[in-house]
């Protein structure tokens, strides 16, 4: 039985989620171990979230093939790749790969999940209307960045399996952010109460009295704060994420129509599929799933890359 498998029962009585638990109070904050209502309380915003995160990782698009042929025939292969060799690169230059080929040195394959940025430039270049070739025409390219595989494996399930558990600790990591900005706000205040008092000195009455009312709304704030952060409170921040994790972590879908260079076109006949993840990080990554083979090959064979990165 897998991780994700024994993490993701919904049964009640499953001693198996408790490591799932585990692992989320860990990462918000380990002091939450002592506060009342643990584990128990945790264990319905933590299936749910385990389970939304296991969806969202299961229909994530793909695996699209990444060889040569696939450049040449695959149309989204062609518009996130400037050329063959890009891939091979992006493959060769990526530290989870490095680490499953030390890890998996008998694996001819592997199925990982891509991530790249997707950016738009406005350039003037040639537009073919009817049969007049229009110069000057204001072109919009679409391009690809940042190429990044995470969660290699040797198998399509496993390297969900592991997306899976990589959605799920982005969202814990939503849930431990609200308790950090109330952390910051109460620090914040506190520096804000500790330099108003030392202005009480030397101070006119009228000022000592307007800067006592400051200090008492501060005091309040503070107090308010403080009960934010009773760690038996946190529970809350969990459900709060957890019951809604749509809101902190998903797919968009966008449909553009691109010819060879990667221009877009009116035409919304041949439309390309791309998946936006978001909330993942600060930025929004185009991702799908894809397979290789032939990896850590020494020779090329019919559809692999050069010597240098062979896939």
């Amino acid at each position: 039985m897998g991780l994700l498998t024994r993490l993701f029962t919904r049964n009640e009585s499953d001693p198996e989620i408790l490591p799932a638990i585990e692992r989320a109070v860990a990462r918000v904050d380990a002091n939450l171990v002592m506060a009342g209502g643990y584990p128990e309380k945790y264990r319905k915003p933590v299936e749910t979230g385990l389970e939304y995160a296991r969806h969202l990782a299961s229909i994530l698009p793909g695996p699209v093939t990444l060889d040569r042929k696939s450049f040449a025939t695959d149309p989204l292969v062609h518009a996130i790749f400037p050329d063959p060799d890009s891939i091979s690169e992006t493959f060769r230059e990526s530290h989870s790969m490095i680490d499953f080929r030390k890890e998996n040195p008998e694996s001819s394959e592997v199925f990982a999940l891509m991530g790249m940025r997707r950016m738009e430039k406005r350039r003037m270049g040639y537009e073919l209307s009817g049969d007049l070739l229009k110069r000057d025409s204001m072109q919009k390219v679409v391009y690809f960045t940042s190429h990044t595989i995470e969660n290699p494996a040797g198998s399509e399930e496993r390297s969900r399996d592991l997306i899976g558990l990589s959605f799920f600790d982005s969202l814990i990591a939503s849930v431990a952010k609200r308790m950090n900005r109330r952390r910051e706000e109460m620090s914040r205040l506190s520096s804000e109460k500790d330099l108003l008092a030392s202005s009480l000195h030397g101070t006119d009455p009228a000022e000592r009295e307007r800067i006592g009312r400051e200090l008492e709304r501060i005091v309040r704030e503070m107090q308010q704060c403080a009960q934010s952060l009773d760690l038996r409170q946190a529970v809350s921040d969990f459900e709060e994420v957890l019951f809604h994790p749509e809101q902190y972590l998903g797919l968009d879908r966008t449909e553009l129509s691109l010819d060879g260079m990667g221009i877009r076109q009116q035409e919304s006949g041949n439309a390309i599929v791309f998946n936006d993840l978001f909330g993942y990080d600060r930025r929004r990554w185009t991702v799908t799933m894809v397979h290789c083979s032939q990896i850590g090959t020494e020779s090329a064979t019919p559809g692999a890359f050069p010597r240098k990165m062979a896939i």
